[in-house]
């Protein structure tokens, strides 16, 4: 039995929002192909056999994300539910996530989510006025999202809150967390910005300040009765306590995984589609030959941890970071602002 993480990209880059700082707008700039296309019925049989046969039957995680995924329309996510259900016969344990930026979500696309345990990830960046950069046709999205998060705890979807941080609400840690959990919203996911644009580029000190003051109310819900969950906060103290965390690029490596574009191209990494790092086909390849591929191996194996990272005094809870995020080093100097003041 083997393990596998696997993120789908059923619409491609297509999206119905124009969000102000979307990273994968600029990847999608950089390679020669702008647009894969939507993932057909028979493609996504195709990804759904190879997987399951990959594990057999141990344990498969699926994302999928665009762009925004649910533009590959209802009947596409109807369709590979069930058949991945019907061909899991050999018992692979699945976990299904989604992220979205709510636009499409109705009740039916909700009771869909519950029906096959998808947890979905909700783009919202805090209060009314942290979430000016995510537009849509020219207005903002915020009472949108809200809307989806309704009907998301109406239908009983576990869902979580997707938040990017940037240099337009990196100061605003109180006022985004106090509306966040305020409205029930105690699972959360905080993601620094990746770009060049000047208006959104964190620097080093605001984002430590960021991180110190939201650890600072998270540790102060710890023990209460309604304890925050805040994805990055809980793996640092899972790195500390069992010595390796569950998220992507907090181990110090990079893991096995790919991410399949909408056409079956394949790459090691959502950070990393872009034409020098395409692996190969899912049409014409298998998971182990992807896997196994000299670019995806190069790609593992490469260190990209420096000997100053290496002997730093946070390495044990740090590790250096994602590979993408190490290219900046204000994000190192944040963190060790932030370990420096929080771990004491």
């Amino acid at each position: 039995m083997k393990n596998l993480s696997v993120m789908i990209k059923p619409a491609s880059a297509k999206c119905n929002a124009s969000c102000k700082y979307c990273f994968y707008r600029d990847e999608v700039e950089a390679r020669k192909i702008k647009d894969y296309g939507c993932t057909s019925l028979s493609l996504a049989d195709t990804l759904i056999d190879k997987m399951l046969d990959y594990v057999e039957g141990g344990h498969l995680s699926i994302v999928f994300q665009g762009g925004e995924p649910t533009l590959a329309g209802y009947s596409f996510f109807e369709h590979f539910f069930q058949s991945l259900n019907t061909k899991n016969i050999s018992g692979a344990k699945i976990s299904l996530s989604l992220q979205t930026n709510g636009l499409l979500i109705d009740k039916q696309w909700a009771k869909l989510f519950k029906k096959h345990n998808v947890l979905v990830g909700l783009s919202l960046d805090g209060d009314k006025k942290a979430c000016y950069a995510r537009v849509a046709h020219g207005k903002e999205m915020f009472a949108s999202i809200l809307e989806c998060a309704s009907i998301l705890k109406k239908e009983g979807v576990d869902f979580c809150i997707l938040s990017v941080i940037h240099k337009g609400n990196a100061l605003r840690a109180k006022e985004i967390y106090t509306d966040l959990t305020r409205r029930g919203f105690r699972n959360l996911q905080f993601i620094p910005y990746l770009g060049d644009n000047p208006d959104f580029i964190l620097s080093s000190e605001d984002y430590a300040k960021f991180l110190i003051d939201t650890y600072a109310y998270y540790a102060r819900d710890f023990h209460s009765q309604t304890p925050t969950r805040i994805r990055q906060f809980d793996n640092y103290l899972m790195l500390l306590r069992l010595g390796h965390a569950e998220q992507c690029g907090m181990n110090g490596r990079c893991e096995e995984s790919l991410t399949f574009e909408g056409d079956g191209t394949a790459f090691p990494c959502d950070f990393y589609c872009t034409d020098d790092y395409a692996l190969g086909n899912i049409n014409e390849s298998s998971i182990a030959e992807l896997l196994a591929s000299p670019v995806a191996t190069s790609f593992r194996s490469e260190s990209y941890l420096s000997e100053d990272c290496q002997t730093c005094p946070y390495f044990t809870i740090c590790r250096g970071g994602c590979k993408r995020y190490m290219q900046d080093k204000a994000f190192c100097e944040a963190y060790k602002i932030f370990f420096a003041h929080s771990f004491k």
